[in-house]
């Protein structure tokens, strides 16, 4: 009864089929491997009622765009992925 805010704060990081998932080919063309396309959205839903939505940044690791190309240089945000902040405060 005391608390005036509430915030969720989400982690998204990518790995396996969805490390490109902004590269990734429409889900109907590739069988079910690594498909989806590539638009990406995180959504809070409390009780089935949207609380927030957001768009991913992609972060790109180390030799991700090509490993061939691999260098000793990380991309944006890559080791310090920030969270997505949701304020829950209505709910």
């Amino acid at each position: 009864k005391d608390a005036v805010r509430g915030y969720i704060d989400l982690y998204a990081s990518a790995h396996a089929c969805e490390e490109f998932w902004y590269s990734n080919p429409p889900a109907n063309s590739t069988g079910g491997v690594c498909g989806a396309g590539s638009h990406r959205q995180l959504q809070i839903r409390i009780n089935g009622q949207v609380a927030g939505i957001a768009s991913p940044f992609p972060v790109i690791y180390t030799g991700g765009v090509n490993p061939l190309l691999w260098r000793p240089l990380t991309g944006i945000m890559s080791f310090d992925i920030p969270p997505y902040r949701f304020d829950i405060s209505p709910f």
